[in-house]
């Protein structure tokens, strides 16, 4: 079992490499995990080797024992009822998909629960305080080694205001967005969510 330090340090290296390496596409189009280009230990910084571990080929040093195990990073999404109707989007200021539009959310910094995330990522992104009335559901997309926990806010009162990497704040429902979606999980997120689609 790796020490909470080196834990800690690998997760904070994640995250701070995190997303725009997890897009890189190849020919085929598909996405290729960022874990493939760890070179070297965040512990020792020895040169990593691929090996079996538990029957799977894994990066891993042989001088002090890490093994990086890839594990899928944490995103809370959040989806914000506004008393004016439809939910709280930010344009989004940064890639991946800058210039469109989102549900507020991000990575859960280490240490820290979803929950917390979940209400963090709200704050920094719209100025508001929310209040988490439950999980909705979690997702896996596909070809991304991310698990998204979507979470249902109680309804606002306020006007958000943008701020982080949000570059505008809005409250609208799908049809009326002045922009295209980002994610379409995001989408179909909310399209369930107003049909009472129950999700896994």
């Amino acid at each position: 079992m790796l020490s909470s330090l080196v834990l800690g340090g690998a997760f904070a290296l994640t995250l701070a490499a995190g997303y725009a390496l997890a897009k890189i596409k190849t020919n085929c189009g598909k996405v290729q995990p960022y874990a493939g280009r760890y070179k070297f230990c965040p512990g020792c910084s020895a040169e990593l080797v691929e090996k079996d571990v538990e029957g799977k080929l894994r990066k891993t040093c042989e001088s002090c024992g890490f093994v990086h195990w890839n594990n899928p990073l944490p995103v809370a999404v959040i989806l914000i009822p506004h008393r004016d109707g439809g939910f709280v989007f930010v344009k989004r200021k940064k890639n991946p998909r800058a210039g469109y539009f989102a549900l507020p959310g991000g990575f859960v910094d280490p240490f820290e629960s979803a929950l917390q995330g979940a209400i963090r990522e709200a704050k920094e992104e719209t100025g508001l305080e929310i209040e988490i009335d439950r999980l909705l559901f979690t997702s896996s997309p596909t070809g991304v080694n991310e698990v998204l926990m979507f979470f249902l806010a109680k309804t606002v009162y306020e006007q958000p205001v943008a701020g982080d990497d949000a570059e505008l704040c809005v409250v609208s429902s799908l049809n009326s967005l002045p922009g295209e979606v980002a994610f379409e999980t995001h989408r179909q997120a909310i399209i369930d969510y107003m049909l009472g689609i129950p999700r896994a």
